[in-house]
């Protein structure tokens, strides 16, 4: 019994019908009937929260929109237009781009717009009318206790220094999975900084998820504040960029008028110069006229003339024509002698040319066989050559069209190429929004007063915000994720609206 126990206990994972004795060694391959385990492929972990913009300026109706009167609200529908195709989830990627680089460019063009407002503007209750705010909810998907990372804070101040406004958190204590980050000021550009905050933060959250090389929650936040610290000093950087570029296009603003102002005093100097010798031409002719009239007989030398008619004509003094004979009198002498008119004759035809052939002499010559040769050869000839520019004729036309299609396939290949080299595109190849350095610091400031003024009214008071925690990175490997991070960075680039994916080469 207890050899039949082993001896099952052996056959457990075989088949029954089965030959295959475990005891016995044998060749054939075995098949065990028991089913292999599969292993469940683990979902890829999603992002802990999501930033959502949840008020615009431009969506208020009742209050916001009334704020921008004095706007160009076809330029405001364009802006948000683009920035919600660049959201849409049907739109390709290098659309996105493309219509996120046109609401910044329009942004650009109406800050000065703004400026010359504000500028237009004395009392303060009409420049309130230009401010607004947006709102960017960020969620917790755990629907858990949501706080305000350091991270998170650095990339809101980014994007409040590069639109000109300003930014607070908020949190309820009903809704403690939420915290709202409020942009204010002018109204415009709270839009696109609501856009462009939730652009930046579920980017930063999707290239932590991404990066697999960040071991620990030290080091992948050490990869976020590197990331939101290199959004930082771009904003900082940006700024200076326009205020050179503005320096720089006023100046050449000025040489270009100062340019102008003297080639018109030129112009004008020379014109000067011109004018006197053009009045002294004007004397010299009235002086020529005045002597050629002094010229003219006096009215006594006239009268003193005989009449032509009473004056009677002397045959000595006749020179006009015989109407007898239409060739004259000839008036030759008559004892000229015949020779010499011989010797003329005999000089003229010593002088003559003779003729390249001629015929009468020649006419006997002519070989009509050697003739009809050459004209067939030339005939040939004539034949052959034109046979070879047809024929040239058709290998460059073909040769064009094998070039053709070579630029057409290359022309293709060029436009797919497009639209991922678009954004490289360099700051002086562009020209500065700003003519003047002095306005954009105006600008500037105005707008952050207006920001303060706008947060006044609305009887909103803010509390002072703790210090950012100093960055501690505990390893090589946390060390590594933050300047990880710090180039990433530079693949957003808020102003040209350009996003690259983090494992994108450049």
């Amino acid at each position: 019994m207890a050899g039949e126990r082993k001896r099952q206990k052996k056959n457990l994972y075989y088949s029954e019908e089965s030959d295959f004795d475990p005891d016995v060694d044998s060749d054939e391959e075995f098949v065990p009937t028991r089913k292999m385990k599969v292993k469940k492929q683990s979902k890829e972990p999603k992002p802990s929260s999501k930033a959502t913009v949840t008020l615009l300026a431009l969506g208020d109706a009742d209050a916001e929109t009334q704020s921008l009167e004095n706007v160009d609200q076809a330029t405001l529908e364009r802006v948000k237009k683009a920035l919600n195709l660049s959201r849409h989830p049907g739109t390709a990627e290098h659309e996105a781009h493309q219509a996120l680089r046109l609401a910044m460019k329009l942004m650009e063009s109406l800050n000065v717009t703004q400026a010359q407002v504000l500028e237009s503007m004395e009392g303060k209750d009409d420049r309130l009318k230009q401010a607004g705010h947006s709102v960017v909810t960020v969620s917790c998907e755990q629907n858990k206790n949501m706080y305000i990372q350091s991270w998170a804070s650095t990339a809101s101040s980014a994007v409040s220094m590069i639109f000109d406004i300003k930014c607070y958190t908020q949190s309820h204590w009903q809704k403690k999975n939420e915290i709202r980050y409020v942009f204010y000021g002018l109204a415009p550009n709270t839009v696109s900084a609501a856009h462009a905050y939730e652009m930046v933060y579920n980017l930063i959250l999707r290239w932590r998820m991404a990066n697999k090389e960040a071991k620990g929650m030290n080091a992948k936040n050490a990869y976020c504040r590197g990331v939101a610290n290199g959004l930082y000093d771009f904003a900082k950087k940006e700024r200076k960029r326009e205020e050179k570029e503005a320096r720089e296009a006023e100046t050449k603003r000025l040489e270009a008028q100062q340019k102008t102002e003297e080639e018109q005093r030129k112009r004008e100097i020379e014109r000067l110069e011109i004018e006197p010798k053009l009045d002294l031409k004007a004397r010299v002719e009235d002086d020529v006229e005045s002597t050629y009239d002094n010229a003219k007989p006096s009215k006594h030398i006239l009268d003193t003339l005989p009449d032509p008619a009473e004056c009677e004509a002397d045959e000595d003094d006749y020179f006009g024509w015989d109407d007898s004979d239409d060739y004259g009198d000839y008036s030759g002498d008559e004892n000229m002698d015949l020779q010499t008119g011989l010797d003329t004759e005999e000089a003229r035809a010593e002088d003559a040319v003779a003729p390249d052939i001629d015929i009468q002499d020649e006419a006997h010559d002519i070989d009509l066989d050697e003739l009809q040769e050459k004209s067939n050869e030339r005939l040939q000839k004539k034949e052959d050559q034109k046979k070879e520019e047809d024929q040239k004729k058709e290998e460059d036309q073909k040769k064009e069209e094998d070039q053709k299609k070579e630029e057409d396939q290359k022309k293709e290949e060029d436009q797919k190429k497009k639209d991922e080299v678009v954004n490289k595109i360099e700051a002086e190849d562009r020209d500065p929004a700003w003519q003047s350095a002095g306005a954009l610091i105006a600008f500037r400031k105005t707008s952050i007063l207006l920001a303060d003024d706008y947060l006044k009214r609305r009887g909103t008071k803010l509390r002072s915000s703790r210090k950012l925690p100093k960055l501690q990175l505990k390893g090589m490997n946390a060390s590594q994720s933050y300047h990880k991070g710090l180039e990433d960075s530079k693949k957003i680039d808020l102003k040209r609206k350009r996003i690259k994916a983090a494992d994108e080469e450049d």
